[in-house]
């Protein structure tokens, strides 16, 4: 099934496209999954981590649109003008947007789970008549290069809540 990448469709799946995703993968050494399909797989799995994962600056364009971009400046004004020094417009995907799709994609590709559940780690110890159990939480895997792409476009990181002066 092909990528719908429209930008702002009520049913857009990607903000790259597969060729622009094989072009990337071509550019960095990348080996791909070896079909279309299964780099289409990985680009839409892709963009729900990044939009899932990721609390974008400003609001959604429009209510309807399925992706988080475009954006527009949070009072519904248009650019939004938060990556100094270049306004993006309400009607683009920042090359970064894409660029960090693409290489969660390529993570994905290579086993990483971004959207796998992480319960806590049970270590349990038992000598004699005394039993010890310890719980602790798993981390969830961070994606540094995902990271350090968004980082104009984001509040905060990954899980922390952006703090806005009054």
């Amino acid at each position: 099934m092909a990528l719908t990448t429209t930008i702002g469709a009520v049913d857009a799946d990607s903000y790259a496209t597969l060729a622009e995703y094989q072009a990337r993968a071509a550019a960095m050494g990348w080996t791909l999954s070896g079909t279309d399909g299964g780099d289409e797989i990985n680009l839409r799995r892709a963009a729900v981590v990044i939009d899932s994962t990721y609390t974008f600056r400003g609001d959604k364009a429009t209510a309807e649109q399925a992706l988080e971009w475009p954006r527009v400046d949070g009072i519904g004004y248009g650019a939004l003008a938060y990556y100094d020094p270049y306004p993006i417009r309400s009607d683009e995907i920042p090359a970064p947007v894409k660029a960090a799709q693409m290489e969660m994609a390529h993570l994905i590709q290579g086993g990483a789970d971004p959207l796998a559940t992480f319960d806590g780690a049970v270590k349990r110890e038992k000598l004699d008549v005394i039993e010890v159990e310890y719980t602790g939480g798993k981390a969830r895997p961070r994606f540094t290069a995902v990271d350090r792409i968004l980082r104009h476009y984001i509040i905060g990181g990954p899980g922390q809540v952006g703090l806005v002066r009054a």
